[in-house]
């Protein structure tokens, strides 16, 4: 997984969406959904902007971001937040209000990139948290509120794909997905699903 840190000189005062928020300042999602994603906080914020992933200047829209980042998100019709208090058996993303100030009308919210025991460590849950300079795995040391289901879009090995798309064209007298010259993203995706299943894997 990259780790990204919002204060990176490279995006730090780049403004989110339409607002006159910087990342550096205000960036914590997006740079936990950029690790999750393997895309830097600038690609991730460029993205959500020019595909509507934003509401009111620079607030997430959970579905629409897991849609245009190509995260899965598990979420319902009633809770499309994907929040949750219980902790998951994945990699996800975090929320925690330690920052919250009590002068402040609503809730300052905080996200990191959060891995529970037995995915990263075998021996604790750890973060990655974006508001450090230099963004590592560390133990846990914030109060975590509720988790939101975003999972880890985890790079397909070029390899792997290589012998899918072989396997695919080896079918007569014509490939089970696609053409033999080529295939969209959605093809690539299903014939790696269908070559996977024929292998048992």
């Amino acid at each position: 997984m990259e780790h990204y840190s919002q204060r990176d000189p490279r995006w730090k005062n780049e403004k989110m969406g339409t607002s006159n928020y910087t990342i550096g300042s205000q960036g914590c999602f997006i740079s936990s959904l950029g690790m999750l994603a393997y895309k830097t906080p600038h690609e991730v914020n460029d993205i959500m902007t020019k595909k509507g992933g934003y509401a009111n200047g620079c607030l997430v829209k959970s579905i629409k971001a897991s849609q245009i980042l190509g995260l899965r998100f598990d979420y319902t019709q009633a809770n499309p937040l994907g929040k949750t208090k219980t902790k998951p058996n994945f990699i996800c993303i975090a929320e925690t209000h330690d920052y919250d100030r009590p002068s402040t009308s609503y809730k300052e919210q905080h996200f990191f990139v959060f891995a529970p025991k037995g995915t990263v460590s075998e021996v604790a849950d750890l973060i990655l948290d974006p508001l450090n300079t230099h963004t590592v795995w560390e133990q846990n040391k914030y109060r975590i509120v509720s988790y939101r289901m975003f999972h880890e879009n985890v790079p397909i090995p070029d390899t792997e794909m290589e012998h899918a798309l072989e396997w695919n064209a080896s079918y007569k007298p014509k490939p089970m997905v696609g053409t033999v010259t080529g295939q969209t993203k959605t093809d690539r995706e299903i014939i790696l699903m269908l070559y996977r299943f024929n292998k048992g894997l």
